[in-house]
């Protein structure tokens, strides 16, 4: 984004552009100052409880939206943007089980109209309850990316966890392919199950995940995935 800036500054003035070279030198340092953060992959058993917190502090609505978003891989764009029109209960056809919801992606970043399944129990009665609730074509959990992402900072406080881990709505999918690596998965089922188009897009998540979750310095009943 800081570089997409300077090219419309370059637009603007051909005296300002002779100044450019300085200024895309500073942006690349700045980067080496404060380099991002990755977010880090969230245990199943810190999202229960975080789940938890949300549901008696007040915030039930940002809780099922945090469920729905581990147990679909979704990225935070596109769980906020579901409407109640894009869920496929079961026994509305398209080949979906008994125990399953169908969520249909209309705009992500890898194509368009994908198509996730929901089959935590928990979240499955989380989207039929949505799916008689909200009215269609309006956001279904009605919040942005950055107030989900308050209210997991805000129960990673409640908890009196280090201040230094770093939790987004991305440590839910990156949790979920966490979860499911551990378990077994395969990892082609996996890249299926969070629509990455190629394996080096999803490398960086499992590589070495055991390590990363151990280095978390979660209490000993958090680390157990």
């Amino acid at each position: 984004a800081k570089h997409a800036r300077l090219g419309v500054f370059q637009e603007l003035s051909f005296s300002f552009k002779r100044q450019l070279p300085d200024s895309t030198r500073c942006l690349k340092g700045w980067s080496l100052v404060c380099p991002s953060r990755s977010a880090l992959p969230m245990p199943k058993a810190l999202l229960d409880l975080i789940v938890l917190l949300l549901v008696t502090g007040g915030r039930a609505w940002h809780a099922m939206a945090l469920l729905v978003c581990f147990d679909g891989y979704l990225r935070g764009g596109e769980l906020c943007a579901l409407t109640t029109a894009d869920i496929l209960l079961p026994g509305m056809g398209v080949g979906v089980g008994l125990n399953a919801c169908g969520l249909r992606v209309a705009h992500a970043k890898t194509g368009r109209n994908q198509w996730v399944w929901i089959d935590d129990p928990l979240a499955v009665n989380v989207l039929r309850f949505l799916k008689t609730t909200v009215q269609p074509g309006v956001p279904m959990f009605g919040a942005t990316q950055a107030q989900l992402n308050d209210s997991i900072q805000w129960a990673i406080d409640v908890l009196g966890l280090s201040p230094g881990l770093h939790f987004t709505l991305h440590s839910l999918r990156h949790g979920k392919a966490s979860y499911d690596f551990l378990r077994r998965f395969p990892p082609d089922e996996i890249r299926r199950l969070g629509r990455w188009s190629y394996f080096k897009s999803m490398d960086h998540y499992l590589q070495s995940v055991g390590a990363v979750i151990l280095t978390l310095n979660l209490p000993p009943p958090l680390l157990a995935l």
